[in-house]
């Protein structure tokens, strides 16, 4: 940690510098695992598909660092049977932190926090739901097939 040095700017500015990567990088590691799980739901090789992205425009670090197939990247979580690294907690905490942010800043962003329904942002994860998903496996999980719903307005997963 900390190889990098990099002079942000006034007292704070480092720290919104590392909330935004975190935001980037919480997003992305959301739309790497979800392409594969698509990927498999095809019957798509995860190696293969890992060797398409890492040669195209979807090429990240996180997919290099963090890859959500066990096998494919040995330091992984994936490969390590999801021993625990940088917990999820942290990153709800720093995505929250993120939103909250940008909401506090005044300018206009997609994100939002949950509805205020919800008694606490970032939402914890109950200890046992944690140990539920380290202990599934990414290709034990049920791929399921896009439907249409009951109401006929879209398709649901």
């Amino acid at each position: 940690m900390g190889s990098n040095i990099i002079h942000v700017g006034a007292v704070g500015a480092g720290e919104v510098a590392k909330l935004c990567n975190n935001l980037i990088s919480g997003t992305v590691a959301v739309a790497v695992s979800e392409a594969f799980r698509i990927g498999e739901a095809f019957g798509v090789d995860p190696r293969i598909l890992t060797n398409v992205i890492a040669k195209s425009s979807g090429a990240t670090w996180v997919m290099e660092h963090m890859h959500p197939v066990p096998g494919i990247v040995e330091g992984a979580a994936s490969s390590r049977q999801y021993m625990p690294g940088f917990m999820t907690d942290l990153m709800a905490k720093d995505l929250g932190l993120a939103v909250d942010a940008g909401a506090r800043s005044g300018c206009r962003s997609s994100w939002r926090p949950p509805p205020s329904s919800s008694t606490e942002w970032p939402p914890r994860m109950a200890s046992a739901e944690r140990t539920s998903l380290r202990s599934t496996s990414f290709s034990s999980r049920r791929a399921t097939t896009p439907r249409s719903d009951s109401s006929g307005r879209g398709r649901v997963l």
